[in-house]
């Protein structure tokens, strides 16, 4: 059966002085879509995600909400100022509610 199969016939792509005009357009093409996605998608994604980081993380920082478990009501209450000085383990040492339920008896 495989020696009687002839090959397919098909159309040649035009070449000019020696470039293949297909390879040359995708080489193009590929490159330039790449960058319109990069502009048209990928900057205004990660301008909303820098925004979003310095809404969240950025500006004032000495505050901690909560949201309480049986109602569902949020609360938030002022902490000390923010200090980036401060050691990782002291933050980690102490919880959330520790820190609110600390906070309100005093």
């Amino acid at each position: 059966l495989i020696t009687h199969l002839l090959p397919v016939q098909m159309r040649r792509w035009p070449r000019y002085r020696g470039l293949d005009i297909k390879a040359a357009v995708v080489s193009l093409v590929i490159p330039l879509l790449l960058a319109a996605s990069v502009v048209l998608v990928l900057q205004p994604l990660m301008y909303d995600l820098e925004t979003l980081r310095y809404t969240m993380c950025g500006g004032l920082q000495d505050f901690v909400v909560e949201q309480h478990a049986h109602t569902g009501i949020l609360y938030g209450m002022a902490t000390k100022p923010y200090n980036k000085a401060a050691s990782v383990d002291d933050f980690l040492r102490s919880s959330l509610s520790a820190r609110l339920i600390d906070r309100m008896a005093y």
